[in-house]
Protein backbone atom coordinates (compact mmCIF):
# COMPACT_ATOMS: atom_id res chain seq x y z
CA UNK A 1 0.00 0.00 0.00
CA UNK A 2 2.67 2.45 1.15
CA UNK A 3 4.75 1.80 -2.30
CA UNK A 4 1.54 2.38 -4.67
CA UNK A 5 0.44 5.71 -2.38
CA UNK A 6 4.34 6.41 -3.13
CA UNK A 7 3.89 5.98 -7.08
CA UNK A 8 0.52 7.90 -6.89
CA UNK A 9 2.68 10.28 -5.59
CA UNK A 10 5.31 10.73 -8.01
CA UNK A 11 3.05 10.82 -10.70
CA UNK A 12 1.17 13.68 -9.40
CA UNK A 13 4.49 15.86 -8.99
CA UNK A 14 4.95 14.76 -12.19
CA UNK A 15 1.83 15.96 -13.68
CA UNK A 16 2.47 19.21 -11.94
CA UNK A 17 5.71 20.24 -13.10
CA UNK A 18 4.82 19.54 -16.79
CA UNK A 19 1.33 21.21 -16.66
CA UNK A 20 3.60 24.16 -15.38
CA UNK A 21 6.65 24.36 -18.31
CA UNK A 22 7.51 27.14 -20.18
CA UNK A 23 4.76 27.62 -23.28
CA UNK A 24 7.11 27.24 -26.54
CA UNK A 25 5.97 28.82 -29.63
CA UNK A 26 5.30 26.42 -32.96
CA UNK A 27 6.88 27.75 -36.35
CA UNK A 28 3.57 28.51 -37.98
CA UNK A 29 2.26 29.87 -34.96
CA UNK A 30 1.07 33.85 -35.43
CA UNK A 31 2.63 35.77 -33.29
CA UNK A 32 1.31 39.26 -32.08
CA UNK A 33 4.15 40.74 -29.46
CA UNK A 34 5.43 44.11 -28.64
CA UNK A 35 2.93 45.17 -31.40
CA UNK A 36 4.96 43.13 -34.13
CA UNK A 37 3.56 40.19 -35.72
CA UNK A 38 4.92 37.19 -37.26
CA UNK A 39 3.26 35.02 -39.69
CA UNK A 40 1.07 37.09 -41.19
CA UNK A 41 0.77 35.43 -44.23
CA UNK A 42 0.00 32.03 -42.05
CA UNK A 43 -3.19 34.32 -40.81
CA UNK A 44 -4.02 35.69 -43.86
CA UNK A 45 -4.30 32.13 -45.60
CA UNK A 46 -6.81 30.79 -43.21
CA UNK A 47 -8.71 33.99 -43.24
CA UNK A 48 -8.98 33.09 -47.00
CA UNK A 49 -9.58 29.57 -46.46
CA UNK A 50 -12.62 30.74 -44.58
CA UNK A 51 -13.84 32.71 -46.97
CA UNK A 52 -13.47 29.83 -49.75
CA UNK A 53 -15.02 27.47 -47.42
CA UNK A 54 -11.95 25.35 -46.65
CA UNK A 55 -11.15 23.72 -43.68
CA UNK A 56 -8.12 25.16 -41.79
CA UNK A 57 -6.32 25.88 -38.57
CA UNK A 58 -4.09 28.71 -37.02
CA UNK A 59 -2.90 29.10 -33.71
CA UNK A 60 -2.39 32.67 -32.91
CA UNK A 61 -0.49 33.66 -29.82
CA UNK A 62 -0.47 36.98 -28.17
CA UNK A 63 1.34 37.76 -25.77
CA UNK A 64 0.19 40.20 -22.66
CA UNK A 65 2.12 43.34 -21.07
CA UNK A 66 3.37 40.98 -18.39
CA UNK A 67 4.42 38.70 -21.46
CA UNK A 68 2.11 35.67 -20.56
CA UNK A 69 0.72 33.97 -23.76
CA UNK A 70 -2.30 34.26 -24.78
CA UNK A 71 -3.62 31.37 -27.05
CA UNK A 72 -6.16 31.56 -29.95
CA UNK A 73 -6.62 28.50 -31.70
CA UNK A 74 -9.01 28.68 -34.25
CA UNK A 75 -10.71 25.55 -36.25
CA UNK A 76 -12.52 26.05 -39.46
CA UNK A 77 -14.62 23.02 -40.37
CA UNK A 78 -18.28 22.78 -41.58
CA UNK A 79 -18.82 26.57 -41.76
CA UNK A 80 -18.06 27.17 -38.03
CA UNK A 81 -15.16 28.90 -36.08
CA UNK A 82 -14.41 26.41 -33.24
CA UNK A 83 -11.99 28.74 -31.10
CA UNK A 84 -10.11 27.67 -28.11
CA UNK A 85 -8.86 30.19 -25.83
CA UNK A 86 -6.42 29.14 -23.57
CA UNK A 87 -4.53 31.37 -20.77
CA UNK A 88 -2.32 31.05 -17.27
CA UNK A 89 -3.55 32.96 -14.85
CA UNK A 90 -1.95 34.24 -10.96
CA UNK A 91 1.26 33.25 -9.11
CA UNK A 92 0.18 29.04 -9.67
CA UNK A 93 0.25 30.15 -13.62
CA UNK A 94 -3.38 28.19 -13.41
CA UNK A 95 -4.03 27.37 -16.90
CA UNK A 96 -7.34 27.99 -18.19
CA UNK A 97 -9.44 26.92 -21.29
CA UNK A 98 -12.34 27.56 -22.45
CA UNK A 99 -14.40 27.03 -26.17
CA UNK A 100 -16.95 28.87 -28.11
CA UNK A 101 -17.80 28.53 -31.55
CA UNK A 102 -18.23 31.72 -33.99
CA UNK A 103 -19.84 31.81 -37.63
CA UNK A 104 -17.91 34.73 -39.28
CA UNK A 105 -14.44 36.58 -39.53
CA UNK A 106 -15.27 40.59 -39.50
CA UNK A 107 -12.58 42.75 -40.77
CA UNK A 108 -12.52 46.39 -40.34
CA UNK A 109 -10.31 48.57 -42.24
CA UNK A 110 -9.06 51.85 -42.25
CA UNK A 111 -6.67 52.98 -44.36
CA UNK A 112 -3.46 52.03 -42.64
CA UNK A 113 -4.53 49.02 -40.72
CA UNK A 114 -7.22 45.81 -40.72
CA UNK A 115 -8.55 44.97 -37.66
CA UNK A 116 -9.88 40.88 -37.46
CA UNK A 117 -12.24 39.76 -34.96
CA UNK A 118 -14.60 36.73 -34.71
CA UNK A 119 -18.63 37.27 -34.72
CA UNK A 120 -21.38 35.68 -34.23
CA UNK A 121 -20.25 33.78 -31.35
CA UNK A 122 -22.22 30.93 -28.95
CA UNK A 123 -21.09 33.33 -26.26
CA UNK A 124 -23.06 36.12 -28.06
CA UNK A 125 -19.92 38.28 -27.45
CA UNK A 126 -17.37 39.39 -30.84
CA UNK A 127 -13.53 38.08 -30.20
CA UNK A 128 -11.01 40.64 -30.82
CA UNK A 129 -8.25 38.57 -32.75
CA UNK A 130 -5.01 40.97 -33.74
CA UNK A 131 -4.43 44.04 -35.97
CA UNK A 132 -2.48 43.90 -39.18
CA UNK A 133 -1.04 47.08 -40.28
CA UNK A 134 -0.73 48.08 -43.84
Amino acid sequence: MRKNMRYVFIVAVLTVLSACSEFKVEETDVVVKDDKLTNQQQFEQFVENVTKDKEDQVRVVTYTKEEKPLLHLLDYKYNTITLTVEKTEGKKKERLVSTSSCEAIRVDETTNKADYSLTECTDGKDVYLLTIQK
